[in-house]
C-alpha cells in the first residue's frame, strides 16, 4: 500500500519543490536545473552501460562473482533514470545514488538479503557429479547389456547404430 501512497504523493512533493525552489532561485536557473536534469541522466546511462561492460569483464574472466558489478550498474541506470525524470526530488535521489558509498551500502545490504539457490554461485562446484543419495539430485536410471568381446563392431542388418529407439 505504501507504494501506491509514495507514488501518488511524488508528483505532489515535486510540484512543491518547483515552487518553493522556484521562488528561490527564480524562474530561468529553475528552468536551467530542470532541462540539465536529462542530459546529465542520458550521460550517466550511457557511461554506466560502457563501464558496466568493462566491469563484467574481469570477473568472469577471473572468474569471480560479477553480482557486485552488474549490481552497481543497475543502481548507476536507476540514477540516470532518476535524473531524466523532471524535478528536484527524482534528481536529488538520482545523484545521491551516483555516490560510491552509498551505491556499496545498497549492494551489501541487497546482498544480505538476496539468497542464491542452484548454480555456481551457490558454492557447489559445476563439474561435480551430483551425489544420487542426496534428495533433488539428477539422477538418470537406465539398463544396460553387456556385449561380448567379439561382436563389438557387429552392425545392425538394418543399418541403424543400436543407439536409438524404434
Amino acid at each position: 500500500m505504501w507504494p501506491l501512497a509514495a507514488l501518488l504523493a511524488l508528483p505532489v512533493i515535486e510540484i512543491a519543490l518547483f515552487v518553493s525552489i522556484g521562488g528561490a532561485i527564480g524562474l530561468g536557473p529553475t528552468l536551467i536545473i530542470v532541462l540539465l536534469g536529462p542530459l546529465v541522466g542520458f550521460a550517466v546511462i550511457r557511461s554506466a552501460g560502457a563501464r558496466a561492460m568493462a566491469d563484467l569483464r574481469a570477473p568472469i574472466g577471473g572468474l569471480r562473482d560479477p553480482a557486485v558489478p552488474v549490481a552497481e550498474g543497475a543502481i548507476k541506470v536507476i540514477a540516470g533514470i532518476l535524473l531524466i525524470l523532471p524535478g528536484f526530488l527524482t534528481d536529488a535521489i538520482g545523484l545521491a545514488l551516483l555516490l560510491p558509498p552509498l551505491r556499496h551500502g545498497i549492494v551489501r545490504a541487497l546482498g544480505r538479503r538476496v539468497v542464491v539457490v542452484g548454480g555456481a554461485g551457490a558454492g557447489r562446484d559445476p563439474f561435480r557429479r551430483p551425489d544420487p543419495r542426496r534428495p533433488g539430485a539428477d539422477v538418470i536410471d537406465g539398463e544396460f547389456h553387456e556385449i561380448p568381446q567379439g561382436e563389438t563392431s557387429r552392425r545392425p542388418a538394418d543399418g541403424r547404430s543400436g543407439w536409438t529407439r524404434d
